[in-house]
């Protein structure tokens, strides 16, 4: 299912349809108004993942391959 809505989402992209937002921010540039969300942004929010959690998962785990790379390499 996420891969059809971030094809649909990038196939509305490609013809200048942006989801975007306005900062309410009071030191946010007037100038650039709308601020548009990745596709990455959009299929996190609806699906209820958390980016910043998502990447330390990811580094724990090269971390743990990194590792064990260097334990089989110290084993032969």
């Amino acid at each position: 299912m996420s891969q059809r809505i971030g094809d649909f989402l990038e196939w509305a992209n490609e013809r200048g349809w942006h989801l975007a937002y306005y900062p309410q921010d009071p030191n946010y540039d007037a100038e650039m108004r709308w601020v548009p969300y990745s596709i990455n942004q959009v299929l996190a929010q609806y699906f209820g993942i958390d980016l910043e959690r998502l990447e330390q998962e990811k580094l724990a785990m090269l971390d743990y391959q990194r590792k064990l790379n260097e334990q089989t390499r110290s084993s032969t």
